[in-house]
């Protein structure tokens, strides 16, 4: 079978070919209560890079020559005796440890911490290869429509990010901030994970611009460059944070962390290669509390495999045949532009000039196409991840795409209208809320998406079932009414003079886009660069 093996470390990542690609036995056929696994996924992570560069993991390492790859997924080849729950073509998930169940460890479902264990990829071939003899109490049976490709990471990435936010439980409160440090493979799963099993704020730190990009993909609304920016952070006055999650781990992160978290807080080191130093007596004076996280149990493991299938949890991923291992390790080493995509892998790209709407005050991103002489893209997303650049997220659904190609851009016409109607209704519904409630009322925030709204706003008290049902009889009249909807622009300080509201002063620039919704007389008038209809009842 092909393999791709490690036959010599290379500490500085030097060498075009990390892995060679090579034929390698075949492994022997399964025994009893064993299934031969065939790979059609496995991740590529940075402890792979790790082990190629002969970096000290603090866990055992299998001697040269080695084949990597310890996040696998793929389809049962075969079966030995006395497996009865999986069949030949059955598609699976592997969980990282092969252990026979015996030990205490096991028992409890820490199979990581067995002194025995066998971890594939680590101290045993792991997933660059064809095939992977493994138990079948470390399989999970997995729905036949299921993506491998977007499953494989959840065996380690996955797992580590669930194993770590299990630690806060219970912990986090809904007054609590948490830091999350480091938005990569595993960070951005914790964020998700953070965000859907916690009530806390999340905040996060990531230094490199696509990280950033990725943490405001997974809701985070505050990602910053380096964890100085966070310096007016005060734990002694107890705005300092409940929790902080370390995926870094580097150099001197935990120090500089460790200054930032609340007293009886909670610091959990997942990524490796740094150093925690604190004195004795400030973690007794501060009662904070420091621990490693290293993976989640079988039964983690499940859960976030039903979290995925379901959709709660995405991963983002992008694919390589395995023969292009060696182009995968170093766009992960590097983080570099990638020159070409085929068909299935993910995507984000950045153009000369777009008719897609980025996200922004509150309103969710254009999808549409991208089209090629040579390929297709379907854009999901889209995000101004700098001033003046706007990216597309979204897959190739065909052929291959090249940098430097010419795209015909087409947005979704039907998701930009339904939307663009939900935008305009929450002018409205701000206008009508000021007007029953009072004007002290001002936006908190909105959603403004094509199949829905969300308006927050600051009041007093909730609401009364009559005041309600006045707010929706007076958006509702303007909309029979079908008013114009006006767009025009000015500079900032001269819009407000003249009366147009604008709660966000700080993220304005000194032109702005207004727009005005009114029939004679004006209903709404506020600052906005979104999208919105001509006429409230008929067309775009």
């Amino acid at each position: 079978m092909k393999a791709a093996v490690l036959h010599q470390y290379d500490p500085e990542l030097q060498k075009k070919e990390l892995l060679v690609y090579e034929e390698v036995d075949n492994p022997p056929e399964p025994g009893p209560g064993e299934v031969l696994v065939r790979i059609r996924a496995a991740g590529v992570c940075r402890t792979d890079l790790h082990i190629i560069t002969g970096r000290d993991l603090g866990i055992p390492v299998a001697s040269l020559p080695h084949v990597p790859g310890h996040e696998n997924a793929g389809e049962v080849f075969s079966t030995g005796e006395g497996v009865g729950q999986l069949k030949k073509g059955d598609k699976v998930l592997c969980y990282p440890f092969l252990s026979s169940g015996i030990s205490l460890e096991e028992r409890y479902g820490t199979d990581s911490q067995a002194s025995h264990r066998i971890t594939p990829g680590i101290n045993s071939p792991g997933g660059f290869c064809e095939f992977i003899r493994f138990s079948e109490r470390s399989l999970i049976k997995v729905d036949q429509e299921a993506s491998l490709a977007t499953l494989a990471p959840l065996g380690d990435a996955g797992l580590t990010a669930y194993g770590a936010i299990r630690k806060l439980m219970g912990f986090i409160r809904p007054q609590d901030t948490v830091l999350v440090i480091g938005i990569g493979g595993v960070g951005h799963l914790g964020a998700q994970l953070l965000s859907r099993l916690t009530p806390g704020k999340i905040i996060a730190v990531d230094p490199r611009e696509k990280a950033r990009n990725l943490a405001f993909k997974t809701g985070i609304t505050e990602c910053y460059e380096s964890l100085r920016q966070l310096n007016d952070v005060d734990p002694e006055s107890g705005s300092g944070f409940r929790a902080i999650l370390d995926f870094f781990g580097e150099s001197n992160t935990p120090s500089e962390a460790l200054k930032l978290l609340s007293n009886q807080g909670r610091y959990l080191a997942i990524g490796t290669g740094g150093e925690v130093r604190v004195s004795t007596a400030e973690l007794v004076a501060r009662e904070i509390s420091i621990m490693g996280s290293f993976v989640g149990t079988f039964t983690d493991l499940v859960e976030i495999t039903n979290l995925t299938e379901r959709g709660e949890l995405i991963s983002e991923v992008s694919t390589y045949p395995l023969s292009e291992v060696n182009r995968a390790l170093h766009d992960l080493a590097d983080g570099k532009v990638v020159e070409e995509v085929s068909e299935s892998q993910q995507v984000e790209i950045a153009l000369m000039d777009t008719p897609f709407y980025p996200e922004g005050g509150g309103q969710v991103g254009d999808a549409g196409l991208l089209i090629s002489d040579a390929g297709k893209i379907e854009i999901v997303d889209t995000q101004t991840v700098m001033p003046g650049m706007i990216m597309h997220f979204g897959k190739v659904i065909e052929g291959i795409v090249k940098l430097g190609d010419s795209i015909h851009a087409s947005i979704d016409a039907q998701r930009r209208e339904d939307t663009a109607r939900n935008h305009t209704a929450t002018h409205m519904l701000h206008s009508a809320l000021r007007q029953v409630l009072g004007n002290h009322v001002r936006q908190a925030g909105s959603l403004v998406a094509p199949d829905r709204l969300r308006f927050d706003f600051s009041h007093v008290d909730s609401m009364k079932p009559e005041e309600i049902d006045l707010v929706e009889r007076l958006v509702n009249e303007k909309i029979r009414e079908n008013v114009h909807v006006h767009k025009s622009e000015d500079k900032y300080s001269t819009a407000i003079e003249r009366g147009a509201l604008a709660f966000f002063g700080d993220k304005y620039e000194d032109s702005v886009r207004l727009v005005e919704i009114a029939n004679g007389q004006t209903f709404s008038f506020e600052v906005c660069g979104g999208t919105h209809v001509e006429l409230s009842l008929i067309h775009i």
